[in-house]
């Protein structure tokens, strides 16, 4: 006898946060992190946050673009049908809790960075955006996702060409709690 899949629950489901409210936070915390170039923007139905850092790679300072897009979350809902005249059910995007999820991603990975676990650039690679015609971009994560996809992952340098990166120090005074 074959299981029935476990239901998961909606995250944050209970949310009581307005999606604008929850963006607000957002960029209240970027720019608490010193992110000020940030723009939001809604095409085709879908919303998402764009942002730049300054960054150094390498020993060369840059502006690296980053994309975020909350996920597609649905939920049943019953609704009036005016011209069945009955309730139905429809599936309806929960965009409270979308964008409740996208805030507390950030929150996790901004304080990863702020305490040196790891570099803006590596803690949000799959987000970082890359030119592919004039003002077209795609995220370093769907470039991936296509390589593994067709099964043409470029074979990986070998270990003693990969160069460490110097450990940051950050004390903690300086991070912005």
């Amino acid at each position: 006898m074959t299981e029935k899949p476990k239901q998961v629950k909606v995250p944050y489901a209970d949310t009581s946060i307005s999606p604008e409210d929850t963006k607000a936070g957002i960029e209240k915390m970027l720019k608490k992190n010193g992110i000020t170039d940030i723009q939001w923007t809604s095409t085709k139905g879908e919303e998402y946050l764009r942002f730049a850092v300054e960054a150094t790679v390498r020993g060369v300072r840059r502006n690296i673009g980053f994309e975020i897009r909350p996920p597609l979350i649905l939920s049943k809902k019953r609704v009036w049908n005016i011209k069945l005249s009955k309730y139905e059910l429809i599936n309806v995007p929960m965009w409270a809790q979308a964008w409740r999820l996208v805030f507390w991603y950030l929150e996790v990975k901004l304080k990863a960075i702020a305490y040196g676990l790891v570099s803006v650039e590596k803690e949000l690679m799959a987000q970082i955006m890359v030119p592919i015609g004039q003002d077209r971009y795609i995220s370093l994560g769907d470039i991936i996702d296509r390589q593994i996809a067709e099964d043409k992952l470029a074979k990986l340098p070998a270990p003693e060409e990969i160069q460490e990166e110097e450990r940051k120090f950050v004390k903690a005074e300086e991070v912005k709690e």
